[in-house]
């Protein structure tokens, strides 16, 4: 064992790369792409209706709604790649925790 590793520890590590290969983990935090979407949305909305001579402060609810679901869109996203990802390392964890057992 290098650098004091032990074998789940070096067992974990192969199983997150080969879940890295099947199932990528999201580049950032669902929260992230959340507030992301959400600003993306909002400041070309407001941009866009001001460019129209809409005043977005006197009837504000349709653009918060457009940010809301588009910040809810990407939160879903991001979390269930998230999701995938992790339930493909504990598959591939077990499998190759059960690989070295077998003595493979």
């Amino acid at each position: 064992m290098e650098g004091g590793m032990t074998k789940g520890a070096e067992t974990y590590d192969q199983a997150e790369k080969n879940a890295s290969v099947i199932a990528p983990r999201p580049k950032y935090d669902p929260i992230q792409y959340a507030f992301a979407a959400a600003i993306g949305v909002f400041v070309p909305g407001v941009l866009i209706l001001s460019a129209y001579g809409i005043d977005p402060n006197e009837d504000p609810l349709p653009l918060l709604a457009m940010s809301i679901v588009a910040a809810a869109g990407a939160y879903g996203i991001t979390w269930n790649q998230q999701r995938k990802h992790y339930k493909v390392v504990s598959e591939e964890y077990r499998r190759l925790s059960e690989k070295k057992k077998a003595g493979g």
